[in-house]
């Protein structure tokens, strides 16, 4: 017969529970260590899990959507910023002093001083540079220079989002110019040797 425990009960096992796991860290890591690398327990373990979780589909979702869950999730958070303090400090400064993040600082500060140029022709119907029309009917893209913040045009989201990948840069494009123009000679001359 299966034995009823109280709350209290409960409450005290799973406090003794944890202080004896607290206590026995290393040697229960340990006997994990040795049970997990065992391949026929790893094979019993995987099979178990998918057995559980094909009679309990939705037990995840439904235990995250519950408002105990989230009060955990949040309690866990709350004590890992407070037990982290120095390291999640030391995270933002890290990231604040990344190159991409200065320069984007940088920009705005610049920007405060000389705000971008307003557009001087209103937004045409194609791109400046294919001249095709915006993909999937949404509007043309602002373009300006993001040193001085001078408008230079109207583009489709296809050039606005190529100028980006290349930073801009004139060397870069005439590059991609002359390799496309290279293979594309190339080709030909394969495909006339072909037809011959």
């Amino acid at each position: 017969m299966k034995r009823i425990f109280s709350a209290e009960q409960k409450a005290r096992r799973k406090i003794n529970a944890t202080a004896w796991l607290i206590k026995n860290r290393e040697k229960e890591r340990k006997r994990l260590a040795a049970y997990n690398s065992n391949p026929a327990n790893k094979d019993r373990l995987r099979a178990k899990r998918a057995a559980w979780v094909l009679k309990n589909p939705n037990y995840d979702k439904d235990r995250k959507a519950s408002p105990e869950y989230k009060e955990k999730a949040k309690l866990r958070s709350a004590l890992y910023r407070a037990a982290n303090v120095e390291k999640l400090k030391n995270d933002r400064a890290a990231y604040r002093d990344r190159p991409e993040i200065t320069a984007r600082k940088a920009l705005d500060r610049h920007r405060g001083n000389c705000p971008i140029e307003p557009p001087n022709r209103p937004r045409p119907i194609n791109c400046d540079i294919c001249d095709g029309t915006s993909n999937n009917g949404s509007r043309l893209h602002f373009d300006h220079c993001h040193s001085t913040g001078k408008f230079r045009g109207w583009l489709c989201n296809k050039c606005n989002m190529a100028l980006g990948l290349v930073k801009d840069d004139p060397e870069i494009l005439l590059a991609m110019t002359k390799y496309l123009t290279r293979t594309n000679i190339a080709d030909a001359q394969d495909t006339q040797v072909a037809l011959n």
